[in-house]
């Protein structure tokens, strides 16, 4: 998955007026061994709340949701390991991991005070479940399939994009457990 910043792009964020960035190594929900990682950075992020006093917390891991903390929490359902897993390999998950994650989200999601859905699928798929959420206009990012452009993989493309035209995209393949499965698709995000 990502890595934590270079020392220039920190010095880069240091620059920015009124945004405070906490960089860590901890796993994501949807990540197999995610399991402590989550706990632990369960834990850093109260002691942040603690600390910093927010107003809201907008989140975009369905998890920490269920962070101890008594404030409005607004959670981003971006996607999820089920429904994805569903629509691609047109089956769910199984076994003790996919049972783990099951209740991360269910406890997250019951946690919330809102949930907000960037795509309309994910809005059905969320209001299924029997979930409130609001209808946003626009999605912020697109997958996009590289494969007609002739580059060896994700990273390759990406890294030419950045140098050559300074345009900055995500990797598929960080999205994958295995990142050969995800050498060709493309995240672009827009604001």
């Amino acid at each position: 998955f990502g890595r934590i910043p270079s020392a220039a792009q920190s010095a880069w964020l240091d620059e920015l007026s009124a945004v405070e960035y906490y960089p860590t190594g901890f796993r994501l929900e949807w990540m197999q061994d995610a399991e402590s990682d989550l706990a632990d950075s369960m834990q850093y992020l109260e002691g942040i709340i603690r600390d910093k006093k927010p107003d809201l917390l907008h989140l975009s891991q369905f998890c920490y949701g269920a962070l101890d903390a008594k404030l409005p929490k607004l959670v981003v359902a971006h996607s999820d390991v089920f429904s994805w897993n569903r629509e691609v390999h047109g089956a769910q998950p199984a076994g003790h991991w996919a049972e783990w994650y099951y209740g991360v989200v269910s406890r997250g999601l019951a946690g919330t005070s809102l949930v907000v859905a960037p795509s309309r699928w994910m809005l059905a798929a969320l209001e299924s479940a029997g979930f409130r959420c609001f209808q946003p206009h626009g999605a912020y990012y697109i997958m996009t399939d590289i494969s007609a452009f002739g580059f060896a993989n994700d990273v390759e493309f990406v890294q030419h994009l950045i140098t050559e035209i300074g345009l900055a995209a995500v990797p598929g393949s960080s999205f994958y457990n295995d990142p050969g499965a995800g050498s060709q698709p493309v995240r672009f995000a827009f604001c």
